[in-house]
């Protein structure tokens, strides 16, 4: 019974030490530095600071059948509403909107600038207003939200960009314009302008001018600014809400921006988000496209997975950024130290079992019968500590693929199990040798 005993308690320790040797260095490493791990997602699933992808948003009003703009305009509280609802679009969770529309911008009096910088080009050039009289010229012209301003920053090479105090001005105050390299020849920074924006006059300042090539970026898209004139957003000016059709007009713009969504799986809860701000306050935007962009989507990730697969491109890459505390990352580091013990201690036990067995075929057969065991019990060991390493990351990280979690602490495993084995092997050759020369007859 106590030989019994002694066998089972050598198993327990080689068992424990083999655990705490694997897992404790692996989950020390995986704990404490930044590593790449890989995904068979094609999209890049952790750690997007900024969307990668984006969808125009729009309103079915004056587009669709059963949605007159006329009566919308007429409804009560129209103007409140559309208010709140870009309010609503700039503050959420669930995406990023990125407020870039082209304002009705029309250059007052003799303009003499670029073709390239009028809309719709030469014949659309100093046409007399029917009402007014005066010469008016539609210039393009991008209005843009506080969130995208630091690319105007970038590119601008003469003057100043956009502050955030340019963010929060009305109709009633000087605006601030960067425009693009193509109206340089024509207008210089410091210029004051009278443009006509929607129904109001504004006075504007050319601040700053953008470099030759300079554009716009949202995901999947690039817009070319060297022909247009960038605006900040423009507030409505709460203490004349009497100018209620052009502050409506101007609202309905700006709440026909872009979506910017993260990552594929995201467009539910954004489509989502949008049906709520729709019923909530009963405004008709068109979910449709977005879903039909969705559809499209997914069915091209699904080829591109299948693609992969069949030709072995190589997978995304994502990293994972981890930070243990130095009592656990310690405590890891003893726990690899005691099973380094127990397996001395086993090596011990091995050597006294040795000590008796004579260099025969009998011999033989015990030593590898039991090295056969010892060897049977790393890999059972092994196996078990990458099962709860698996187990581990893969509930903490979704996004990786079974087949490649913690990588590097797979080879790292098996380096320490390589180690052993030879360790061990080496051990019972030591020891075979040392038996046969005691063995051997003295002259």
């Amino acid at each position: 019974m106590k030989s019994h005993h002694k066998k089972l308690l050598v198993r327990l320790l080689l068992l424990v030490g083999m655990l705490a040797v694997t897992i404790g260095p692996s989950l020390a490493y995986y704990g404490n530095l930044r590593i790449v791990g890989l995904s068979s997602e094609p999209e890049i699933v952790e750690e997007n600071v900024s969307p990668v992808f984006s969808v125009p948003l729009s309103d079915l009003y004056g587009r669709a059948e059963g949605y007159d703009l006329s009566q919308f305009m007429g409804r009560e509280n129209v103007l409140s509403d559309l208010i709140e609802i870009n309010n609503t679009l700039h503050s959420s969770d669930v995406f990023e909107y990125y407020q870039v529309t082209e304002p009705s911008i029309y250059y007052v009096g003799n303009y003499q600038g670029k073709q390239e910088t009028i809309v719709a080009g030469e014949e659309y050039r100093n046409q007399v207003d029917t009402e007014t009289r005066e010469l008016i010229t539609s210039l393009n012209s991008f209005e843009i939200s506080k969130n995208i301003a630091d690319q105007i920053a970038d590119q601008t090479v003469k003057g100043q960009a956009f502050s955030d105090g340019d963010f929060s001005l009305t109709c009633k105050d000087e605006i601030p314009v960067v425009i693009g390299s193509a109206f340089e020849e024509n207008l210089s920074v410091g210029d004051i302008l009278n443009i006509r924006y929607y129904l109001a006059n504004i006075r504007v300042k050319i601040v700053g001018i953008m470099k030759k090539g300079a554009s716009l970026k949202i995901p999947n898209m690039e817009m070319n600014l060297d022909g247009y004139m960038v605006f900040p957003d423009i507030k409505i000016n709460r203490e004349n809400l009497a100018a209620k059709k052009h502050n409506i007009i101007m609202m309905l713009e700006k709440d026909e921006g872009y979506i910017g969504i993260y990552k594929l799986k995201d467009f539910e809860k954004v489509i989502e988000e949008l049906n709520r701000i729709s019923k909530k306050y009963n405004f008709a935007l068109d979910i449709e496209s977005i879903e039909n962009t969705y559809t499209y989507l997914k069915g091209e990730k699904a080829e591109t997975v299948e693609n992969d697969t069949e030709h072995n491109v190589e997978k995304k890459e994502i990293n994972i950024d981890n930070s243990m505390s130095r009592k656990i990352t310690i405590l890891l580091y003893i726990v690899s130290i005691i099973g380094a013990i127990c397996i001395l201690i086993i090596a011990f036990f091995w050597k006294r079992v040795f000590v008796d067995v004579k260099v025969n075929y009998r011999g033989i057969v015990f030593k590898t019968r039991e090295t056969i065991k010892f060897i049977s019990n790393i890999m059972a060991s092994y196996i078990i500590s990458y099962s709860i390493c698996a187990l581990i990351f893969g509930r903490r990280y979704e996004n990786f693929d079974y087949n490649y979690i913690a990588y590097p602490q797979s080879w790292i495993r098996l380096f320490l199990m390589c180690i052993i084995i030879m360790g061990s092997m080496i051990l019972c050759r030591q020891i075979g040798k040392s038996m046969q020369k005691e063995e051997e007859p003295d002259d």
